[in-house]
């Protein structure tokens, strides 16, 4: 998918998914046509039933102690099988990189990047039309990140396509964005957008990034690598050779 092709895309598909539209409409809605996404082809799909073991009736059980009892009947009874343990939930999604709990419930508080005020401020106001044609304020951490995404920067303006570097594990890039006015002037704070960098092998496809969104006041609306954030993921990875971030500065 181009970039411009993305970006309107995402810019649909953010008004959907803020409104609060199922991820499954929002993907079949955006997808639409002929170029059908493989998203909403998977999500249209019907789930598979979990397979499941029956447990022995009890009439079974019993009737195989009576079986066992015969030819002797001044035996105790055989004492009854214990209950098989119940199959532990699926725990929640572990960041490769942090070791922290990532997955939090949708209108939880974001468990990462709440301090992203503290890093560097590598853009200022930014036209971005993925982000539901809003201004973007870009932040990046550690210091190696933030240098990488001015250098990136840099060849984007200069029309490189290649020469990129790539994020050390645990960089964090958060997009403020915010509504703005006819004139272009800023006026009120919109989602904030979160990549974090994992572990190689985490999502090579993805170029390993974690990705989340939340309210201006940093409760959850998505997290991860796949479902809302399908189209972050998408996006990012159409600019793999600049290691799936945009690093527009302007």
């Amino acid at each position: 998918m181009s970039p411009m092709r993305c970006r309107l895309r995402a810019g649909l598909w953010l008004s959907l998914a803020v409104l609060g539209v199922p991820a499954v409409a929002v993907a079949l809605l955006v997808a639409a046509g002929p170029g059908t996404s493989r998203l909403a082809q998977a999500q249209s799909a019907p789930p598979q039933a979990a397979a499941t073991t029956p447990s022995p009736a009890a009439g079974d059980s019993a009737q195989a102690a009576d079986t066992a009892g015969k030819g002797a009947p001044d035996a105790a009874p055989a004492a009854p099988a214990p209950a098989a343990p119940a199959p532990a939930a699926p725990g929640p999604m572990t960041s490769a990189a942090s070791g922290t709990t990532a997955g939090n419930a949708p209108g939880q508080r974001i468990s990462w990047g709440t301090d992203y005020r503290t890093y560097a401020k590598v853009t200022g106001y930014v036209n971005s039309l993925e982000h539901g044609n809003r201004l973007g304020v870009t932040y990046a951490s550690p210091a190696e990140g933030a240098t990488i995404y001015r250098q990136n920067s840099a060849l984007v303006r200069e029309n490189k396509s290649g020469g990129f570097s790539n994020y050390p594990v645990g960089t964090v890039v958060v997009m403020e964005t915010w509504l703005k006015s006819a004139s272009g002037a800023p006026t009120t704070q919109g989602p904030i957008f979160f990549m974090r960098k994992e572990r190689g092998g985490f999502d090579p496809e993805g170029r390993d990034w974690f990705y989340g969104f939340t309210d201006a006041k940093l409760n959850l609306i998505a997290e991860g690598r796949d479902g809302r954030v399908t189209f972050c993921r998408g996006c990012h990875v159409s600019v793999a050779n600049r290691d799936a971030v945009f690093a527009v500065d302007r």
